[in-house]
């Protein structure tokens, strides 16, 4: 017979084995003669700000469209991607990939070599993409939410975050509006910048607004041209907004661990299809490697010659919607149904 004590300690092993992210592979990799496991797994809320900050030091300053409109260059713009970027993480769904050194292998070499290893080279430059030598780093992330048919719907989009199924005009206000306070309340700590604001802020507002719509105009225009409901005949499908890896990590298969746990996931929600939207050679080669099919494309440059994406693009871009179907999981296997009666 179990005492209170001992009833209470089960209980709260539970409960932290419940916090815990769910591990959904596990890939070992040698880096800089270093053996890590890189670990895919859920990303949970208390990281969204780590999650975020990766997106703003790495994804904007290497994703196509970003760099062609040069989002970074705005403060406001880049803080209202990152805005959005985090109402799909809020979704719950989106994934992480962290490394740590594997402690057993790395004594088997030390075994082998009889000599210290070598410490973890690190290139210099911002994009070396190694944070440090701490252990569980985020290298890699997986943005992705549900998308219901219901918000497809223009009623209901109107109502969206701007970017998410939102027409033009109303991503125009609502940009506008936020960056309208933020100079506002700059303007207002001390009067060299209350001039700045009267003479320049018109301009910057337009400039800074063109940033984002531009990139938000260009994903619609091209999601647009197909219906994910009504051609797959379905009333939801994951949506992969963000694949990126640390540039250190890239080829390590790490980006397709990220996927493959993605449509793992996406299989235990009963879901059959799942969209992303690649805007570069390489992002569209890794998708097919994944068994996606390319659906529709546009060229950069033929999209809307006075576009800054147009501009700021080679004759050779493009980018592609993307899109695999798979098969829903039927149901629970007997281990996981007689762990979930134990729970309960």
């Amino acid at each position: 017979m179990l005492s209170t004590e001992e009833k209470r300690e089960i209980q709260n092993n539970v409960l932290k084995g419940l916090q815990k992210p769910h591990v959904w592979g596990i890939t070992p990799v040698m880096k800089d003669e270093m053996p890590y496991n890189v670990r895919v797994q859920d990303l949970k809320e208390k990281k969204y700000g780590k999650a975020i900050s990766f997106l703003k030091e790495h994804f904007l300053s290497s994703e196509h469209l970003c760099k062609a409109v040069d989002i970074t260059s705005s403060e406001t713009a880049t803080a209202q991607l990152l805005h959005l970027m985090l109402t799909w993480l809020r979704d719950g769904i989106s994934l992480e990939a962290v490394a740590e050194v594997d402690q057993e292998k790395l004594s088997e070499m030390l075994s082998d070599t009889e000599s210290k290893p070598a410490t973890p080279k690190r290139q210099q430059g911002s994009n070396a993409g190694w944070h440090g030598e701490n252990e569980n780093e985020m290298i890699g992330l997986l943005v992705c939410r549900v998308a219901f048919k219901m918000e497809h719907s223009k009623t209901y989009s109107r109502v969206r975050i701007p970017g998410i199924g939102c027409d033009e005009d109303a991503c125009k206000r609502q940009h506008k509006r936020t960056a309208s306070e933020s100079l506002k309340k700059t303007h207002s700590d001390n009067e060299e910048t209350d001039e700045k604001y009267t003479e320049e802020t018109p301009k910057r507002e337009e400039e800074e607004e063109n940033q984002l719509s531009e990139i938000l105009k260009f994903r619609s225009s091209l999601e647009l041209k197909i219906d994910v409901y009504k051609d797959y005949t379905v009333n939801e499908y994951l949506r992969i907004y963000v694949i990126h890896v640390l540039p250190d990590w890239q080829g390590m298969n790490i980006e397709e661990s990220l996927f493959k746990a993605a449509i793992e996931q996406a299989k235990l929600m009963q879901l059959k299809v799942a969209m992303t939207m690649s805007t570069n050679h390489s992002e569209q080669e890794l998708a097919k490697r994944l068994g996606m099919v390319e659906l529709v494309k546009q060229n950069y440059k033929e999209w809307d010659e006075d576009s800054i994406i147009s501009k700021n693009s080679r004759e050779d871009t493009q980018a592609a919607l993307m899109v695999k179907t798979f098969e829903a999981e039927s149901g629970l296997d007997d281990e996981t149904e007689t762990l979930s009666v134990q729970l309960i």
